[in-house]
């Protein structure tokens, strides 16, 4: 798995959440770009640190002034894993921020209510790829998160956020979907 600050918040919860036997290996850095996360953390490294499955939960980093920057940057991290030998790549979808799930919306920036409010789109981008990509399959956090509870600031994880997306990205890798 690579991942920005949000993949990251769950780390310590995805390992376990995978059956027995799998060999799961969690990588990346807040605050980057997805293509900072290809360049950073997959490009160079050893076809030896690659399976089968990878999972890939960046994006949060969107750069909304240019969404054809971010389709580039799926192209790439997709493009450059399966060059790596990996046969399915699974994306995690981003939390689309409600401010009603979120007190201190209010509080927020300018800047940062439009990059929650971007995430939807990131979505579809990341649907859409699945029509470029037919070794891309999604792993639907936007389709659970939609409540209170899992997060201290509406997309970085708490426990129970934690394990709900570890287990969440487990069964969908686990059962090939």
């Amino acid at each position: 798995m690579v991942a920005d600050s949000v993949g990251l918040s769950a780390k310590a919860a995805i390992p376990g959440a995978f059956p027995a036997g799998w060999q799961v290996t969690i990588t990346g850095q807040p605050a980057l770009f997805v293509e900072q996360l290809v360049t950073k953390y997959v490009q160079y490294q050893p076809l030896s640190m690659f399976g089968d499955n990878a999972i890939v939960a960046g994006g949060y980093n969107y750069p909304y002034w240019d969404p054809a920057r971010f389709d580039r940057s799926i192209d790439l991290m997709v493009n450059t894993l399966v060059a790596k030998g990996v046969k399915h790549v699974y994306w995690v979808t981003m939390r689309e921020v409600k401010p009603a799930y979120f007190s201190g919306w209010s509080s927020l920036s300018a800047a940062y209510k439009t990059l929650y409010l971007a995430y939807p789109t990131v979505n579809n981008q990341l649907r859409n790829a699945m029509n470029r990509h037919p070794e891309l399959s999604i792993i639907d956090w936007a389709a659970i998160s939609d409540r209170l509870g899992l997060s201290y600031d509406a997309i970085h994880l708490n426990n129970t956020g934690a394990a709900a997306y570890a287990s969440l990205a487990a069964s969908t890798v686990v059962s090939g979907q």
